[in-house]
């Protein structure tokens, strides 16, 4: 899937959590920049605390407070490079490298074979899924030009 929109459009939003909720894992690479799905990537990479100093006046540190932070914010998704990608649900959330696999010589390979594969169906002209029976009422005739 592109986005979870794009999910949600085909499957509706209650199939769309089910399917996110059940996938062993999840990819998400370069390229996101919908708000609804950074939040959404955000919220489940988790949180991790930060210490944060406290200053009097004078810029001395008066107290060291814990604070709150995403583990991958949404900004940091957002600018994932090409060839990255974040991987949810086996294990810890982790940013990951891409394989650059268009480089093996097996891939190529494959990839020159199918350039030479149809590029168009061989459906009959009487194959149920071409006819056109609104024009085949019986008893009326069909007139062209």
């Amino acid at each position: 899937m592109q986005s979870i929109a794009a999910l949600e459009e085909t499957w509706g939003p209650a199939a769309a959590r089910m399917i996110l909720g059940n996938a062993n894992a999840v990819l998400v690479g370069a390229g996101c920049k919908d708000p609804y799905d950074l939040a959404h990537w955000e919220k489940l990479s988790g949180v991790r605390f930060e210490q944060e100093e406290q200053l009097d006046d004078k810029g001395e540190v008066t107290a060291r407070v814990p604070r709150e932070v995403p583990t991958i914010p949404m900004a940091q998704i957002a600018a994932l490079e090409k060839g990255k990608a974040i991987v949810y649900g086996l294990g810890p959330v982790t940013i990951i490298t891409t394989p650059d696999t268009w480089k093996r010589r097996d891939v190529r390979r494959s990839l020159r074979q199918a350039v030479d594969l149809p590029r168009e169906t061989n459906y009959a002209e009487d194959d149920d899924l071409t006819r056109d029976e609104s024009a085949e009422q019986p008893g009326q005739e069909v007139h062209t030009q």
